[in-house]
């Protein structure tokens, strides 16, 4: 609902009129609710006549009145009538304190008083009935509005205080149309402009950036309606983020920048859009910029909980992993846990991913999890490409596996990749170093020879997975037989001799190699399925015709494979050779 405006406009008194252009930005602030704007804007003002001085006094009066200093306000509406006696405003803002006082009638009286000395000027009994409204008291505040259309009831404050009367009543409608009647009977009428735009800032956000448009024809420099601008495109922008309209919400967030940049550039203005404009600069990657708003809010509200998570995030944005995990981490110890946000357990888990540390990323996504269950997939894909870029296959794989079980519906494409985890993970046991660990130590061998099994285990598996659901597909077929060349290898370190256990999937595979092998696409596959048959054929079964077509095989997808050349050159030589020698033997 929109908030209750002051809204008296300037009084039409000649003497108070002229003073009106040394005050009119701070009462402009003051009609918008800015408080501490038009604050630091009255406190400032020097050099002025002692009508503009009372008129000073009486805001500042006002202003302290919102902010609850009572005391305070009740010294500048003392200021105002001494400084003069015949501004009418002082005593109406004095009324307005004995009615907090519960002093109904010494409150009369001083409006009484108010209206005697301005009997022909509207905006006092009209700011008589917003004294009033403060206070809850609807049938007084109708009486002194019925005074003020007696002088003149065109007067645009009249229907702008009958609209703020509405608005507390939950009368949305009717208060509009006395916004709208205040527009109508005074074009300039600011604060009427703006009540509209509020009001339709939520329920319909292009109506009320039309208010907003006419109203800053009128006064491109308006201020107070930069706030409501940034805050709809902000809106406007956030949606289409969601939506993954990148253009869109590029376009809405520079509209909005823009907009809070105009509007926090005058002191006293809330932090919340200070926030908001950092918050914004944090989003579209302005990181320097951003840090040092945040610093400037910091500086004022130390204890900004908002800032202090978005400086978290903005450190780590900047590479500062330390500075951002060391303040991440102070905000949720002091943060309550239901003021945390999933994605505050989220940086801290891609902090700990950065710094390659899964188990804490993990336990900070498992909180992450308590607050929003449903991407519990979403971040096993994260931790497990941060696995994979370290090549933790071990890692990766329980997270796979946990990935799988958050996710029953998982793509082949995870299958396959994951099988080719496994594999790698097995390939490690066949390193030279994995086995001069295991020389002299039969633990270490036996774990090893299970942690290998187990790993040849889970990717054949996978593979034979990815095979029944893409049987037309060759790469679960081929993975497999690359799978099995990783036995051959983990046998051949430890001095066994070569079995061949990829010969049957490599024959599996090879006629849809070949059926794929549009424009050589599948070539190095074939030719490395030919090898390995041609070492098989060589080394197991010693057959040196069979390792001839498997080589020459080779040279049909691959003319110039320098292996294929030497191998067959090496063949027709130990031919001539044996052909010679028989020959010799023949003679003699």
């Amino acid at each position: 609902m929109l908030k209750n405006f002051l809204t008296s406009t300037l009084i039409v008194l000649t003497p108070v009129a002229a003073s009106a252009d040394n005050n009119e930005k701070g009462i402009e602030y003051y009609r918008a609710e800015l408080f501490g704007a038009a604050k630091s804007f009255f406190l400032k003002q020097t050099q002025q006549n002692h009508q503009q001085q009372a008129e000073n006094y009486y805001y500042l009066g006002q202003v302290y009145y919102k902010l609850g200093l009572k005391d305070s306000a009740k010294i500048y509406y003392d200021k105002t009538i001494n400084t003069d006696p015949e501004y009418p405003f002082g005593y109406v803002g004095n009324g307005s304190l004995e009615l907090e006082n519960g002093n109904l009638k010494y409150a009369e009286e001083l409006f009484k008083k108010a209206t005697s000395i301005a009997k022909k000027d509207p905006s006092v009994p009209t700011l008589v009935a917003e004294a009033f409204l403060d206070h809850g008291k609807y049938a007084e505040a109708t009486e002194a509005l019925k005074k003020a259309r007696k002088i003149n009831s065109k007067y645009s404050g009249i229907y702008s205080t009958e609209g703020d009367m509405l608005m507390k009543q939950g009368k949305v409608g009717e208060a509009m149309q006395r916004y709208d009647n205040a527009i109508l009977f005074n074009k300039n009428e600011k604060a009427a402009y703006l009540k509209c735009a509020t009001v339709y800032k939520n329920l319909n956000p292009e109506r009320s950036l039309e208010y907003l448009n006419d109203l800053l024809k009128i006064d491109p420099e308006y201020i107070p309606a930069f706030a409501l601008i940034g805050d709809i495109y902000r809106v406007k922008g956030d949606v289409c983020k969601e939506n993954s309209d990148t253009a869109g919400y590029e376009t809405a967030y520079k509209k909005a920048l823009d907009a809070y940049e105009k509007f926090i550039s005058i002191p006293g203005v809330p932090t919340l859009q200070h926030e908001r404009y950092a918050q914004l600069l944090f989003f579209t990657k302005q990181y320097d910029l951003a840090e040092k708003e945040i610093k400037e809010i910091l500086s004022i509200d130390p204890d900004n909980l908002v800032m202090r998570r978005i400086q978290a995030y903005n450190n780590f944005a900047l590479g500062k992993e330390n500075i951002a995990l060391e303040q991440i981490s102070n905000f949720l110890k002091v943060t309550p846990l239901d003021k945390q946000l999933f994605v505050d357990h989220t940086t801290l888990g891609d902090i700990y991913l950065k710094k390659n540390l899964f188990k804490e990323a993990e336990e900070s996504y498992g909180n992450a999890l308590k607050i929003d269950e449903s991407k519990k997939a979403l971040l096993y894909v994260k931790l497990i490409q941060a696995a994979k870029d370290a090549k933790n296959y071990p890692v990766t794989i329980d997270f796979y596996e946990k990935y799988f079980e958050a996710n029953p519906d998982y793509p082949t494409l995870d299958l396959f990749t994951y099988g080719q985890q496994c594999y790698s993970a097995a390939a490690a046991y066949t390193e030279p170093k994995t086995v001069e660990e295991e020389k002299n130590n039969p633990t270490i061998e036996i774990e090893n020879e299970t942690a290998f099994k187990n790993y040849i285990r889970k990717a054949d598996e996978a593979f034979s997975e990815v095979i029944s659901r893409k049987s037309d597909n060759y790469l679960g077929y081929f993975w497999k037989a690359r799978l099995y060349t990783v036995c051959d290898a983990f046998n051949k370190a430890r001095g066994h001799e070569f079995t061949g256990y990829a010969k049957k999937y490599y024959e599996e595979v090879l006629p849809l190699l070949v059926q794929n092998n549009e424009n050589g696409a599948r070539r190095e596959d074939i030719v490395e399925s030919y090898r390995y048959l041609g070492n098989y054929y060589y080394s197991v079964e010693k057959s040196t015709d069979k390792l001839e077509d498997a080589y020459n095989k080779i040279l049909e997808y691959d003319p110039d494979n320098a292996q294929a050349k030497t191998v067959l050159e090496s063949i027709k030589k130990q031919r001539a050779a044996k052909a010679a020698a028989a020959k010799a033997a023949q003679g003699k």
